[in-house]
């Protein structure tokens, strides 16, 4: 937070390259990149941060091909990967000043109608190359996980945090005559039952450290290198899914993933 501080000081906002570029100068390179290789007992010479990236070893398959299916389970029908065309609200949080008191509330922003997939079920295989693991060798810190388990475990407790940090958000927020978030709300009232948000997810707060920062420290980061919008935390606006009702009702890219054992 200190070395933020001192690269975000001052009036001047940073300019464009300098802004694609920030988080990767203090963070992507320092936490993936900064390893050495050692290969069969022997030390390997590599220029290229691709190349020294520890999230090399791990490997992602693609996914089985997502067509509509059902089961029938107690007489009962169950349909899944059933694709939708759904009306998606995005609404904007604002701020408005009653009776001398804050309060949050969102506007109406647009609509857009996008193909979606309901009760989305597939499957991927993600395997960790121990070997190319060993190789890695970072100055000062060890690696953050041994196994696919241990990057599970990683996973959870990240999107936890989004879940957390989503729940006060819709909690703080006053409906008003456009919006009802009411569902929405109760969504995210239990527990977090997820293991990752895949895409719709949270710009800066979704996809970086900036959960672990204050406020105030993150409010600098936002308005430096991006829009500036004194008094607001970020991001500002949302999607949501409106149901067949009309009625505010889903939100997307929450995502399980269950391990299937061997049969």
């Amino acid at each position: 937070e200190i070395t933020l501080k001192e690269r975000l000081g001052g009036d001047n906002r940073l300019g464009g390259k300098e802004k694609v570029e920030l988080d990767d100068n203090l963070f992507g390179k320092f936490l993936f990149s900064s390893y050495g290789l050692e290969y069969q007992g022997q030390k390997i010479r590599v220029n290229s941060d691709p190349n020294r990236d520890f999230m090399r070893a791990v490997k992602v398959s693609d996914t089985q091909s997502i067509s509509e299916k059902s089961f029938v389970r107690s007489g009962k029908k169950f349909v899944y990967n059933t694709p939708v065309s759904a009306e998606i609200i995005i609404s904007s949080l604002f701020q408005i000043k009653r009776r001398g008191e804050i309060e949050k509330s969102a506007k109406y922003k647009a609509s857009l109608y996008a193909e979606l997939i309901r009760n989305l079920q597939t499957e991927i295989n993600i395997t960790i190359d121990q070997e190319m693991l060993s190789w890695f060798k970072h100055e000062s810190l060890r690696l953050p996980f041994q196994n696919v388990k241990e990057l599970m475990d990683i996973c959870k407790e990240f999107t936890c945090d989004q879940w957390a940090f989503e729940r006060l958000y819709w909690n703080s927020l006053r409906n008003n005559d456009d919006l009802d978030f009411d569902y929405i709300r109760d969504f995210y009232q239990k527990d977090c039952p997820y293991t990752l948000r895949l895409g719709w997810a949270s710009g800066l707060m979704g996809t970086t450290v900036d959960l672990l920062f204050s406020p105030s420290l993150r409010e600098i980061i936002r308005n430096k290198s991006g829009i500036p919008a004194p008094g607001f935390e970020a991001p500002k606006s949302r999607r949501t899914v409106v149901d067949q009702s009309g009625d505010i009702k889903y939100v997307m890219g929450w995502t399980k993933l269950t391990e299937l054992q061997d049969s």
